[in-house]
């Protein structure tokens, strides 16, 4: 079966997704280590484990992305898991933060529920294909 230019361009966009979340979570790192300085008034700790989930999303993600290209069942679950993820998270950042967010919180959910709703239009081209010898 060939793959749809729009599987094509979801599996781009997810695989970006994972870098930006990958880089993410190299740059958590780093302010982690700058938490460390006496001078400096943040949660070592907890900035550090949001670095490593940043960067397991990111590791997800690009698995995903990878196997999205490869027209892969367990991709579109595993793109599907990491979106109501970021869907959940992002609810649950309105609901303690406000719902005033920036701009770029805005754009990062918007880009989440259509990743999530073009998921659901391309089900059937990940359906499990049975196996010929």
């Amino acid at each position: 079966m060939a793959r749809p230019l729009g599987v094509t361009i979801l599996g781009a966009i997810v695989i970006i997704a994972a870098i930006v979340f990958f880089l993410a979570g190299l740059a958590g790192f780093s302010v982690a280590l700058a938490a460390l300085l006496p001078t400096v008034d943040l949660p070592p700790g907890e900035t550090f484990l949001w670095a490593l989930f940043y960067i397991f999303v990111g590791i997800l993600l690009g698995a995903a992305g990878g196997g999205l290209l490869r027209l892969r069942p367990w991709a579109w679950w595993l793109a599907i898991i990491a979106s109501v993820a970021a869907l959940g998270y992002y609810v649950y950042l309105g609901s303690t933060e406000g719902w005033i967010f920036s701009l770029l919180t805005w754009l990062a959910l918007g880009v989440a529920v259509l990743i999530f709703v073009y998921l659901l239009a391309v089900r059937r081209v990940f359906a499990a294909r049975p196996v010929t010898a």
